[in-house]
């Protein structure tokens, strides 16, 4: 049971810091790349790939 809270609480955290990425890149006026966005994250563009459509990171 605890196993799957842990689950559930690191689903929301994930979805969360999408929600807070997306904002960002919708906030700002500047085009942002994947690697751009994965050197921020700390992560790799792969990683940002899996996170975003190339629409949802086109769009603007």
């Amino acid at each position: 049971m605890a196993q799957s809270n842990e689950n559930a609480l690191l689903e929301e955290l994930q979805a969360i810091k999408k929600l807070l990425v997306y904002a960002l890149l919708n906030k700002n006026k500047e085009e942002h790349t994947q690697n751009d966005i994965a050197v921020a994250l700390g992560t790799s563009q792969s990683q940002i790939s899996k996170m975003f459509s190339k629409a949802a990171l086109k769009e603007k």
